[in-house]
This record gives structure tokens, sequence and C-alpha cells, in this order.
């Protein structure tokens, strides 16, 4: 049963590496770290407080990877959401792996742009990944949990892709969100 869910985003694959980019450097003149989380873990994260679950959202940006492990295991969520850009795809995959490694019965979902586009990949190399979210995920993340939590059929979410029987499957893409005065301000 999913009642409490991470909501994550990872650090960098290679930390070092990207201080040492001249992007890097001109951003940290601009501007020193995070001045927020993406908003779309945010706008998922008050979508699905809004429907009763207990959810957290940690930005693991400067964190290392044991003070990760030590807040999953303190946390103990049931479902770990993380967001997958191409740059952070290695991160999604190790975090994955450590709440398997916590927890077996700990859904990992990833979901954005990478994950969007290259599921078929992710799900074939990665069996830490029980799920990927495609596209827009506020519904397709309530739908997931409520399907789980009823033994539903996964195989009617729409915007899902997963692996049954060495089987990727994807679901029916989700239509966009039409009225977006639906989803609660992240706060």
């Amino acid at each position: 049963m999913i009642e409490k869910v991470l909501l994550v985003t990872p650090p960098p694959h290679d930390a070092e590496y990207i201080a040492k980019s001249k992007r890097s450097e001109k951003q940290n003149r601009q501007q020193q770290g995070r001045q927020a989380l993406p908003s779309g873990l945010m706008s998922i994260g008050a979508f699905l407080e809004s429907k009763g679950y207990e959810v957290d959202i940690k930005d693991f940006w400067a964190s290392d990877w044991q003070e990760i492990r030590n807040e999953i295991t303190k946390l103990n969520p049931d479902a770990v959401f993380s967001s997958c850009l191409t740059d952070y795809r290695l991160s999604n995959f190790k975090l994955a792996r450590i709440a398997k490694e916590i927890n077996p019965e700990i859904v990992t979902v990833i979901g954005n742009v990478h994950a969007t586009i290259m599921y078929e990949q992710i799900l074939s190399n990665y069996p830490e990944i029980d799920f990927i979210v495609r596209h827009e995920g506020e519904i397709t993340c309530l739908e997931l949990i409520e399907c789980l939590n009823k033994n539903g059929n996964l195989k009617d979410v729409k915007g899902l892709a997963f692996k049954v029987e060495n089987k990727v499957w994807v679901t029916e893409k989700r239509p966009f969100i039409e009225n977006l005065d639906i989803l609660p301000f992240p706060t």
C-alpha cells in the first residue's frame, strides 16, 4: 500500500566534473546554489497531497550518497519518484538502486524528458526502475498509486511505461491537462 511518497531531485552524477565545467563557472558567478526545486516535482507533490497522500520533497543536489541513503532510510517511503533529465540519468538509476537496497518493496518511479523519450532503453537495462511516467506527471502519478493500491490493471493508466515478463509495456499517451486550475498551487 502506497501512502508515503518521496519526490526527489538527485545530485549530479559527476559533481566534480560539473563543478569544473565552464557552464558551472558562469552559473556559480550568477547564482550560488539552487534557488528553487523543479516546478514539476512541486506540482506533483501538491497534487498528491491534495488527494490525501503524505509527501516529502527533497532536493539532493548538494548531498552525498550516504546522506541520501540515510534520508531514505529515515523517511521510510512507500514510493520514490525522481526527475530524470539526461545529465542526471545515472544518478536516477543509482537513487533507485539505493532505494531498493534499503527496502526492495519501495516502488521506484522516474519521469521528465529523458525518461519519457528513453523509456525502452531504461526499462531494458535498469531493473531497479519500476515505472516511467511519460509526459505530464500529476494525474499519471496519482492514477499509478491508486492502481497499485487497488491491485488494478496498470495497462489502464495512461502515460506509463513499465516491464511485464521481460517485455516493455507502454500505455496510451495521456492528454495534456487542459484545465490547469485542477492543480493546487505548490507551496
